[in-house]
């Protein structure tokens, strides 16, 4: 049974020093919040589907993700449009790989940029039947997010017993495609939502 566990792909490394990624989030917001208002809104569902597909091969090829890479994508999963797409991307490359990425992300990144990733990763739990987890991820998103709604969802598609099968086509949109229409229609709901400016050390 699908574990949730590294044994079947090649080992990575601990993940970048916290401090690393702390300071490596500022420069993340900075270029987000500079980016804003000089890209086409398009520009952030391409750079979420590449940024996530790079992540992916890195761990597949048993790279660590290092702390710029690690913060720009958690700058970019605070869109729910990138967040959704991820998601499709990821699973596209297997459970195993999929719940390695988003835990190396909820393990990694800043506090206020884990919701994304989390619930992600509580989709990949609950699709394999890993109950326990699955809600252990929810809630995490939930208590640094209390406005996920997908989160507050998934509680309740665990609470009525749905089956893992039917978790996954609850949440997956089936093809990257249909979030690329949606998002050509809205493109605005692609843009990362930024938290507040992080604290800069003295």
């Amino acid at each position: 049974m699908f574990s949730f566990t590294r044994t079947q792909l090649p080992a990575a490394d601990n993940g970048p020093d916290p401090e690393d990624v702390r300071q490596a989030t500022t420069r993340a917001w900075s270029r987000a919040h500079n980016m804003l208002t000089t890209v086409d809104d398009r520009y952030w569902l391409r750079e979420g589907r590449s940024q996530v597909t790079q992540c992916l091969e890195l761990l597949q090829r048993g790279h660590p993700i290092d702390a710029d890479r690690l913060a720009w994508l958690g700058v970019l999963l605070t869109s729910h449009a990138v967040r959704d797409l991820a998601g499709v991307v990821a699973a596209r490359y297997g459970q195993d790989l999929a719940a390695l990425l988003w835990m190396e992300c909820s393990r990694g990144l800043q506090p206020d940029y884990v919701p994304g990733a989390v619930f992600n990763l509580a989709v990949e739990a609950a699709a394999a039947d890993q109950v326990v987890l699955a809600r252990a991820a929810a809630d995490r998103a939930l208590e640094i997010d209390p406005h996920c709604s997908c989160a507050r969802a998934l509680l309740c598609l665990l609470d009525i017993g749905a089956r893992p099968q039917s978790i996954r086509e609850a949440f997956d949109p089936a093809t990257c495609e249909s979030i690329l229409r949606a998002a050509e229609l809205r493109p605005y709901s692609a843009r990362p939502v930024l938290p507040a400016q992080p604290t800069r050390a003295a």
